[in-house]
């Protein structure tokens, strides 16, 4: 049984497709699975065992795309699936599973007109059907049983081996208990502060026995100084690549962060998340689903404001940010750490 999952972008997105990769391996006796994604995500998946990565490139002119199309449509005629999932549903998903040759084709519902009534209504007794429901909606009209709500990144011994590695280099201590900061987003307005970040970097390094390790996005190498100044057992990432960044993360006790991409991997991981949102809001339907994950939101009457968080800020301050106190994310991180301790010395997972 050959499957192919489409799924361009974004990093997420990319991430929550994974809940589908484990109910077809439960599904069907040693399947072939097919990712087609962006290039750059394709990374996420080396080493896999349980899937190929089949990436196709964006970052080219109008007049190469077509050409890529072409190209990217061949390798998946040649393949011969026997399902194609369409997990992306646009115009370039549309082309690429038509011309894919396969027989059984299912698409999944975006719900796009449901999600902006939701950005406009605000109609919380009616949220917005979770991302990965609505993929599991297109497994089951493929006949396939659903057999989990997790995404699920695999972790290679090449990248435990990256991870321990990268970290010892720079002096981190691989016994004590390590937690990440990840202060990013796509859009300004989903940031809940560096400055926040920064202090609350701060407050665990000197009020909890561990180590913090702070992940900057490409955009935010310019920061280290601003985090730098809380001691010696807080520790700067610098620049990652995709592969590294999933291997630093899978080391952590627990991730804060923002509403973003990184989220997603952290809980593919296994990794529990400390997570904000202020001009998202969680009713859209891509809230973190770890057991353990803490979500804060101060629940302003304008969020959300829009899909994505693209929209600028229309009121003096971001009091979807201002509103959340370094405390409380400070608090929810303990009561994590806490429970996680608990559960190692009771023997429990």
């Amino acid at each position: 049984m050959k499957v192919l999952i489409i799924r361009f972008s974004s990093l997420g997105d990319v991430v929550l497709v994974t809940s589908a990769v484990e109910s077809i391996l439960n599904s069907y006796s040693s399947p072939e699975i097919f990712l087609l994604t962006k290039e750059e995500y394709a990374s996420l998946f080396e080493g896999d065992p349980r899937l190929k990565a089949v990436s196709f490139r964006s970052d080219i002119s109008n007049s190469k795309e077509l050409a890529e199309l072409w190209r990217t449509a061949k390798v998946l005629r040649q393949t011969k699936f026997d399902l194609v999932l369409d997990l992306q549903r646009n115009p370039r998903s549309l082309l690429l599973r038509l011309l894919s040759g396969s027989k059984r084709v299912v698409a999944y519902r975006k719900g796009h007109l449901q999600r902006r009534s939701f950005v406009k209504k605000k109609n919380f007794e009616k949220p917005y059907t979770h991302a990965v429901d609505r993929y599991n909606m297109a497994l089951k009209e493929a006949g396939i049983p659903i057999s989990t709500r997790l995404p699920k990144l695999s972790l290679s011994q090449e990248e435990e081996r990256l991870a321990r590695g990268f970290l010892q280099e720079r002096g981190v201590s691989l016994t004590r208990p390590l937690v990440g900061i990840h202060f990013g987003a796509r859009h300004p307005t989903k940031r809940w502060g560096d400055e926040r970040f920064a202090e609350l970097t701060r407050m665990l390094a000197k009020e909890v026995d561990l180590n913090v390790l702070v992940i900057p996005s490409k955009e935010d190498l310019s920061q280290e100084k601003l985090f730098r100044e809380g001691g010696g057992n807080i520790f700067w990432t610098g620049a990652l690549s995709l592969r590294e960044l999933k291997a630093v993360i899978s080391r952590c006790e627990v991730l804060i962060c923002n509403d973003s991409g990184v989220m997603h991997v952290a809980v593919g991981l296994g990794v529990p998340v400390v997570a904000v949102f202020g001009p998202t809001h969680p009713c859209l339907g891509f809230y973190p689903l770890g057991e353990d994950d803490i979500l804060l939101s101060s629940y302003e009457y304008c969020s959300p404001c829009s899909l994505h968080g693209e929209e600028k800020c229309f009121r003096d301050k971001k009091y979807c940010m201002e509103n959340i106190p370094v405390d409380k994310i400070f608090d929810a991180t303990v009561s994590i750490l806490s429970k996680r301790r608990e559960n190692v010395s009771e023997g429990r997972p």
